[in-house]
């Protein structure tokens, strides 16, 4: 089948392409190595302020999403960074207005590539794509520092390295290591690193080597891949001098799913019913990502950082902070995988406004994650489902 070639449409929206645009500042997260940035920029134009905020993707998606601010709604533009950017666990690097310009090239240049559509409206973004940046190989590499968290660990640049080779994300692997080339995982898909363990093995005269036992996921399909990685510290930087896979093992869902069981903490909560406490919660957590499910409405909140990739046993989801659900039933459910984050919500959840609308019932352990089963169930009362679950 053929592909229609994606064509750039220059919009005539007089306001969002005039020549009074002045740059003010541009700011974008440095979290480029799980894969996904966002960015801001800041316009004055008619004496207004004008933020334009960008979401990309690295693996698959490229520019995959846009919002525009414009006038004195400071508020608003707070509420979409944070509903955007506000998961990623980064912190927010500042940008020469040729930097910003040039990261959207980039991106804009990879859904032209792949035919990939982009977001709407168009006719406010083409201005940053006309007078293409040309950077030196200091510059971008400028520019890749920036949007790339400093490497600290050990386990940091494994978990890092493994994650960016499993998503063939050939610049991340090169910026990982050293600009070295490495062809660990030759499926058709990009992949995610769901779950990896890192064994230190042994030194030799080039560095310390480790043994990593990654699992897998590719278009629902699962592996157990086994590699060595041999580590090398040099002026204070940590990179990737070698990397050799070992083995590979097919896995069932079934499998898979156990080597990602970990104990759940929930407390139920009722709700109390004169409250619109779905808007409540949305104005106290705006950074929460949310979610829309038959008979419940799902939020979840990410850690402020990504430390997780620092973890010998690294696993995707722990980013999580907590998640909450809100019933159908009015019920309240709210769900952690760590005792000291749970008491930390607990705590947060007994103070301020909280404490006129919900009061808690009943507090439970389980030894695998059981809420999203539930979320998934089309139960209402979670009393219910765990009676027939």
């Amino acid at each position: 089948m053929n592909k229609t070639k994606l064509k750039i449409i220059e919009g005539n929206n007089k306001e969002k392409n005039q020549a009074s645009r002045r740059f003010i500042s541009a700011y974008v997260t440095n979290t480029r190595l799980m894969g996904v940035i966002g960015m801001y920029i800041h316009w004055k134009m008619n004496d207004e302020d004008y933020y334009q905020l960008f979401h990309f993707d690295a693996e698959e998606y490229g520019f995959d999403n846009y919002i525009s601010v414009y006038g004195d709604h400071k508020e608003r533009f707070a509420i979409e960074r944070e509903a955007m950017m506000g998961g990623l666990g980064g912190r927010f690097i500042s940008l020469r207005e040729n930097e910003a310009r040039y990261l959207f090239q980039i991106y804009m240049n990879m859904n032209i590539k792949n035919n990939l559509s982009l977001p709407e409206p168009r006719s406010e973004y083409t201005f940053l794509y006309k007078k293409r940046i040309g950077f030196s190989n200091e510059e971008k590499n400028s520019v890749m520092n920036k949007i790339c968290e400093p490497i600290e660990s050990e386990y940091q640049a494994i978990n890092y390295f493994l994650m960016r080779a499993f998503a063939k994300d050939f610049e991340g692997v090169a910026y990982l290591s050293e600009n070295r080339e490495f062809l660990l995982y030759e499926g058709k898909h990009p992949a995610t690193l769901l779950k990896n363990t890192i064994e230190e093995e042994h030194d030799n005269e080039n560095g310390v080597s480790y043994v990593c036992e990654s699992l897998i996921e590719e278009k629902l399909k699962y592996r157990l891949e086994i590699t060595e990685i041999l580590l090398k510290k040099d002026n204070g930087r940590i990179y990737i001098f070698d990397a050799q896979k070992r083995s590979a093992l097919n896995v069932s869902a079934a499998e898979a799913a156990l080597m990602l069981s970990r104990p759940e903490y929930i407390n139920i909560y009722n709700i109390d019913e004169d409250v619109d406490f779905i808007e409540f919660f949305k104005k106290k957590k705006p950074n929460a990502l949310f979610n829309i499910h038959s008979s419940v409405y799902l939020f979840t909140e990410f850690n402020f950082n990504n430390s997780h990739v620092k973890e010998k046993v690294y696993m995707l989801n722990g980013d999580i902070y907590g998640v909450y659900c809100i019933s159908e039933a009015g019920q309240f459910i709210v769900a952690g995988y760590n005792l000291d984050k749970m008491q930390r919500m607990e705590n947060y959840l007994s103070k301020g406004d909280f404490r006129y609308y919900i009061s808690l019932v009943e507090k439970l352990e389980f030894k695998e994650s059981i809420l999203y089963e539930f979320v998934n169930s089309g139960y209402e009362d979670f009393f219910d489902f765990l009676t027939d679950f």
